[in-house]
């Protein structure tokens, strides 16, 4: 297992540099996948992140529940809600 500070370090370190939005997933959960179709689909760059199921920490630090999918436009609030992503 790997230990959650380095993604979190790592995922702090993406959040703040001025690129592409962030899209945080769990890997089999239907509506992150509903989340990384649109994007594929409409051909947006994006930088993805796949979080550990037992990752509690990471989500509650963006939104403060553990919760996915979650985007994050550089300046903005995460979003948390698969259908406001889309």
């Amino acid at each position: 297992r790997l230990a959650a500070p380095p993604l979190r370090r790592w995922a702090r370190a993406a959040a703040s540099a001025p690129s592409n939005p962030i899209l945080y997933v769990y890997d089999l959960c239907p509506f992150c996948t509903r989340a990384r179709m649109i994007f594929g689909l409409k051909a947006i760059p994006h930088r993805l992140i796949f979080m550990s199921y037992d990752d509690a920490e990471t989500p509650t630090e963006l939104i403060g529940k553990k919760l996915a999918p979650i985007l994050h436009l550089h300046g903005e609030n995460p979003m948390s809600e698969s259908l406001d992503i889309i």
